[in-house]
């Protein structure tokens, strides 16, 4: 997956310090999850981070599936 407007950041900015504002793909939702999870479990963890993280461990778990 990979979203030619955001990047795959759900920022219309491509950058994942950017407004989640993007309307052409899902990216936007599923950041706002994870960050709201990422929120609970640690408060004190930068949210950019974690959604980094996030999509390494996706692009991991899709290359093993192969």
């Amino acid at each position: 997956m990979n979203c030619s407007h955001c990047n795959d950041t759900g920022s219309l900015s491509k950058t994942t310090w950017g407004q989640l504002d993007c309307a052409h793909c899902d990216t936007a939702m599923e950041r706002m999850r994870v960050e709201a999870w990422a929120r609970r479990i640690a408060p004190l963890v930068q949210l950019h981070d974690v959604w980094t993280i996030y999509q390494y461990g996706k692009a991991a778990a899709a290359s093993q599936n192969q």
